[in-house]
């Protein structure tokens, strides 16, 4: 992650970003790396919108949380059955990862629902380390495991 000058922070004239992609979250299959690239911008929106304080916003949450889910529905079932079809080892406990992100959404949810206070603001913290330790750690041995078994995929 680039770090930016703290002039940045209040310049709305900018496009901040709390997370970028790079090249190295790449795990070779382009329809989980666009699914990636769209959770990112999922999560910037929602740190522009913690910045702005209009995060709290019901139906803006509410539009995330669809966001989010929508995200989870659709990459986690390719991505699950990518990883099927290759006979992944680590599917165990990759599945496990995506169990423990779902009952995290599903707190948080409850948190905001329960008038708790700053949970956009944990929520888009935990958006980006998801990034950091699954899609850039989790996904990508993956990517190095599938790129080896590329006669098991008819992509």
């Amino acid at each position: 992650m680039v770090y930016r000058e703290i002039d940045d922070i209040y310049n709305p004239d900018k496009n901040i970003r709390f997370v970028d992609w790079s090249n190295s979250y790449t795990v070779g299959i382009d329809i989980i790396d666009n699914q990636n690239k769209h959770f990112i911008g999922i999560t910037n929106d929602l740190y522009l919108k913690c910045l702005e304080g209009d995060a709290t916003n019901k139906e803006y949450f509410s539009k995330t949380v669809k966001d989010i889910v929508s995200y989870i529905k659709e990459h986690f079932k390719t991505e699950e059955e990518l990883l099927i079809k290759v006979k992944y080892p680590d599917i165990n406990e990759h599945k496990k990862e995506h169990s423990d992100f779902v009952q995290m959404v599903i707190k948080e949810v409850k948190d905001y629902e329960s008038g708790k206070m700053f949970v956009p603001n944990r929520l888009v913290r935990y958006m980006r380390d998801w990034v950091f330790e699954h899609i850039a750690i989790s996904d990508k041995k993956y990517g190095e495991y599938m790129a080896s078994h590329k006669d098991m995929l008819k992509l």
